[in-house]
């Protein structure tokens, strides 16, 4: 009669005897779970029985076993339902007993625990492994990108820890408004706000999104790019390739190449702002840059989208659509210390059309705030007029008092005239 395991050697035994004879069989790429597909996971399986046959023939391994075996192997171990989870965005790992996640905006904790800390250490070395990087006494904070554009951050003592955070990649492309699944349906925007989106989309009007990590900029301007014409040639440059576009759109991609493979946007051999010049050249319609986030970033942006390019966008971190501006001329003076407020403020009013700021609620919704018009200069001042808000008190309102400015104007009547 076959005995039952773990008798036969225990878990970590069988790992180390599964690690071995893996990586003699199957490329390291294999056993990334940032890259691993429904198929591979089952040949893995198969080939994880058929391992354990060999090595201990009387020993019965049941299917809890070898799903436990593979988590460890190919997967992130106690994590690795939560990697799964559509609903998930965030895995947080406080310490070997304490793991929270965001789910569908909402942070919770669940029941998922490491064996102790050598069981979570031995998974962040794996991640730092992942990306060919390593923890250390001299390196005790990592921020590392992972294959599928997720991030990881990992912090070891003596800083910390060790403890790890995760920021899913979700590709999600969301309507606007007329669909099930769409912003509007979902109390994300009033339909009368997706349809002037729509509109001003058609109408190549330039688009800033700000909001806070995790508000829905990216989903909003992927949601954005869906309303451009698939005879307009996209130009999408990101630092890792996160935006969703549409398979019919006419689109290019361009992302960064960092010095080290998995590093943060500190440690890049070729530039955001790089790529915003060299996109220049490849005859773009549209330039979408997916965040700005630096002063070299900032500056190259405004000044590429001074030289034409209309119904192009961005996205940045600020708390209102009118701290986006002020963030945006900070970035700027900091790349030209000789420049005045004045000096900037031109330049982004002729950048953008409209502002747009996301957030997130108590209950995780995701909303769109406000929406400004950009409509240029009012002698030094932006001449902001503010189109939609959101109050907890009456939800979605358009601004009685919003009338378009001559520049969005324009480019309405230009597209109503072309689709005429």
């Amino acid at each position: 009669m076959k005995s039952i395991a773990p008798e036969s050697g225990g878990l970590e035994a069988q790992l180390d005897f599964l690690r071995d004879q893996l990586l003699q069989q199957v490329e390291p790429e294999f056993l990334d779970p940032f890259r691993a597909e429904p198929g591979q996971r089952q040949q893995l399986r198969e080939l994880i029985k058929e391992l354990l046959a060999q090595w201990s023939p009387d020993t019965e391994f049941g299917a809890e076993r070898i799903e436990t075996l593979l988590a460890e192997l190919i997967g992130l171990g106690p994590l690795d339902p939560l990697l799964s989870d559509p609903g998930i965005s965030d895995i947080l790992v406080n310490s070997p007993e304490e793991v929270w996640v965001e789910r569908r905006g909402r942070l919770e904790r669940v029941d998922s625990t490491f064996r102790g800390p050598e069981h979570l250490a031995a998974l962040m070395e794996k991640i730092a492994a992942l990306v060919g990087r390593t923890l250390s006494l001299q390196t005790p904070c990592l921020d590392a990108r992972m294959a599928d554009g997720s991030r990881a951050n990992l912090v070891i003592a003596p800083v910390g820890g060790p403890c790890l955070s995760i920021r899913r990649h979700r590709q999600e492309l969301r309507p606007l408004y007329g669909e099930a699944d769409s912003w509007a349906a979902g109390g994300g925007m009033s339909e009368l706000m997706g349809r002037l989106f729509a509109k001003a989309m058609g109408a190549r009007c330039n688009f800033l999104i700000a909001g806070a990590t995790g508000a829905g900029k990216s989903t909003l301007l992927a949601s954005l790019l869906a309303h451009v014409p698939p005879n307009e040639r996209l130009v999408v440059i990101e630092d890792t390739q996160e935006l969703p576009i549409d398979p019919g759109a006419h689109a290019v991609r361009l992302q960064c190449v960092h010095d080290v493979r998995g590093a943060s946007s500190g440690q890049r051999r070729v530039n955001l702002s790089d790529l915003v010049v060299n996109a220049l050249r490849m005859r773009p319609d549209r330039l979408v840059v997916g965040e700005i986030r630096t002063p070299r970033e900032a500056y190259v942006t405004i000044e590429a989208l001074n030289t034409g390019h209309p119904g192009s966008g961005s996205t940045i971190h600020a708390d209102s659509a009118g701290d986006a501006l002020g963030r945006l001329e900070m970035l700027i003076r900091r790349e030209h210390g000789g420049f005045s407020a004045a000096d900037v403020r031109a330049p982004i009013a002729r950048a953008f059309d409209f502002i747009v700021h996301v957030g997130r609620l108590e209950n995780g919704r995701r909303i769109v705030r406000e929406v400004i018009e950009l409509a240029g200069m009012r002698g030094p001042e932006y001449d902001l007029r503010p189109a939609f808000a959101w109050t907890a008190e009456a939800g979605f309102q358009p601004c009685s008092e919003y009338r378009s400015g001559r520049r969005v104007k324009a480019r309405f009547n230009s597209a109503s005239g072309a689709g005429a």
